[in-house]
């Protein structure tokens, strides 16, 4: 009979008392037998401990400990200096196994004799989106492998080291970097689902801005010979893209000379295509390769800024998405909120990756504070890409990465971005986000006259003008208000992205939306300068608000189960979750 190895489970918990229990049992639940479970407690003040006694007292091979740690990484550490088994796992505590034979299917039925770290898959979210398959060197610089999809023999600790606690958030990405290139440490893929992640966790929510300083170094210290071809290519893109224009160039010239179009050689045009052939190759493809690889090498800065007034609901969700989406840094004005909103912009200005202006003037001069920043991000912060943001917008990348999107667009200057808006949900006025803001418009309702068309019907059904988000390398350009367009004196080039989309959440609850109403209308009747057609769905509301008819106005741009159907029949609308959408 074979002996199964002894796996090491490992959960880091402080304060995990809503989720812990469910954790535990999909762990005791598991059929394999061969296990000892640890749990490393950093002093909860909750219930935590009590689950924990608990089902210690009842499972002899459950241990324990409660003690002030620096971390998760920290108490990662911890429990695999106190484990004894072959294997080690790392569970979070919001984290459960995706099913009872998920560790039998593994060490009793796979062949994993020959491998130092095997990993699968997971489930993501309450929808269920499964990641993210065999990983790739290539893939491994642009994303991580889920811990909870990880098992690593415990000779791999002692051979490479523990984890990093200088890096936060992804001490376990560095770790994977570090064994993912090394020969002697064999890995191994499996086409299992080993564990449901949930979408609470600290690195969902969160960023490390230890590794985002440090990206360039790590990739060429765990991935040399990568390095160097990610180097040297970055430079051969240029030029053989130039080399490929200008040959376009000529044949351009060919095809609309007059002597070409008389004589028409064949030999001349057979010999033109396949020089064209052979010098383009595999192009496309190889670009879309080694682009998503570059923008990790490059030092591009992608600076984003906020204009914000009392958006507490949304502040902080909206700044952890961008820093976890490519943004590096951010340029903020506060606009003399009244509610949590500047305490929250500090918090993340004394980590260092947010400039603070405090604007106490509030007349709306949305355009002359939102260039100012665009200028600070340019002249003091060195900025190579910036995108003027809202509290209430996020900018959704295909690939996870906003920089990636637009240095893949070697020869545009300007992407031009459409904006989806998603709407609350009625729940007879009690009305929160993010649980009640579910319905994106995608097929919105086109308008040549939106102020007029919009008098009785939900604003956020129609068609929104599109946002810019800009490179820098011809020297700063300032936006038009709204930052719908860009002020240019040469010429640009400009594209529409197919792989950014701005998903916009404007009606949030009714005492946002009322606080939304009077705020931006008393700033409109300050400002005298602006014309009468900037937010005049904004100035309408504040009419409505100053004859006590703001209620309607509320009710008009929330979607009620009626509209819901027949919205949903037409594709008008489309069913999305926030948490599964941005982590």
């Amino acid at each position: 009979m074979i002996k199964l190895p002894k796996i090491s489970i490992i959960t880091p918990t402080r304060n995990a008392g809503k989720t812990l229990e469910a954790c535990i049992l999909s762990v005791v639940n598991q059929t394999y037998l061969n296990k000892e479970y640890m749990i490393i407690d950093g002093l909860s003040t909750d219930g935590t401990l009590g689950i924990v006694k608990k089902y210690a007292d009842i499972y002899p091979y459950i241990k324990w400990i409660s003690e002030k740690d620096e971390g998760i990484y920290n108490a990662m550490n911890k429990g695999i200096d106190l484990s004894s088994g072959e294997w080690i796992y790392f569970l979070g505590a919001d984290d459960s196994f995706y099913s009872d034979g998920v560790l039998d299917d593994i060490f009793n039925q796979e062949d994993i004799s020959n491998f130092d770290v095997i990993y699968g898959n997971v489930q993501w979210g309450n929808a269920g989106r499964e990641y993210d398959g065999p990983f790739s060197k290539l893939d491994l610089l642009q994303k991580n492998i889920c811990h909870q999809a990880i098992f690593t023999r415990k000779s791999v600790f002692d051979k490479i080291g523990k984890f990093d606690t200088n890096y936060k958030i992804w001490a376990d990405w560095v770790f994977n970097m570090k064994w993912f290139n090394m020969k002697y440490i064999r890995h191994g893929y499996i086409n299992k689902i080993i564990a449901k992640y949930g979408l609470g966790g600290m690195s969902s929510n969160s960023y490390d801005s230890f590794f985002l300083q440090n990206k360039d170094s790590l990739i060429e210290t765990h991935f040399p010979e990568g390095y160097k071809i990610i180097s040297s290519m970055s430079k051969q893109l240029e030029g053989k893209d130039q080399k490929i224009a200008e040959i376009e160039h000529v044949l351009t010239i060919l095809f609309t000379s007059r002597s070409w179009r008389v004589t028409r050689p064949l030999r001349e045009i057979g010999t033109v295509i396949r020089k064209l052939r052979d010098m383009l190759g595999d192009w496309g493809r190889l670009k879309r390769k080694l682009y998503g690889a570059i923008f990790l090498k490059k030092n591009t800065k992608l600076i984003m800024t906020l204009l914000v007034r009392d958006e507490e609901d949304i502040i902080e969700k909206n700044i952890r998405f961008h820093l976890n989406h490519g943004v590096d840094f951010i340029i903020a004005t506060d606009n003399g909120s009244v509610d949590g909103t500047r305490d929250i912009l500090e918090k993340y200005e004394n980590k260092g990756v947010l400039h603070l202006i405090d604007e106490k003037i509030q007349d709306y001069s949305q355009a002359e504070w939102v260039n100012r920043m665009g200028k600070l991000a340019y002249e003091k912060y060195n900025a190579d890409i910036i995108f003027h943001c809202d509290a209430d917008e996020f900018w959704f990348p295909k690939s996870r990465n906003l920089k990636n999107e637009i240095l893949k667009k070697q020869n545009v200057d300007v992407l031009r971005v459409n904006l989806v808006n998603v709407l609350l949900e009625e729940k007879q006025g009690l009305e929160t986000f993010p649980g009640d803001s579910k319905w994106a418009v995608v097929n919105p309702y086109e308008t040549k006259n939106c102020e007029e068309d919009t008098k009785n019907k939900n604003l956020y059904l129609f068609r929104s003008p599109q946002k810019v988000i800009y490179k820098t390398e011809n020297g700063y350009l300032d936006v038009v208000s709204g930052n719908h367009d860009v002020v240019a004196t040469g010429k640009l080039t400009t594209n529409g992205s197919k792989d950014i989309i701005i998903y916009h959440y404007p009606v949030r609850s009714r005492k946002q939306f009322f606080r939304k109403a009077k705020n931006g209308g008393n700033a409109f009747e300050l400002n005298k300068r602006l014309d009468k057609s900037i937010g005049f769905h904004t100035r309408r509301w504040f009419e409505s608000y100053k004859n006590n008819r703001l209620e309607d106005e509320y009710r008009n741009m929330i979607l009620k189960g009626e509209n819901v159907v027949n919205l949903e029949k037409e594709n008008v609308i489309k069913k999305i979750i926030f948490e599964e959408l941005f982590t």
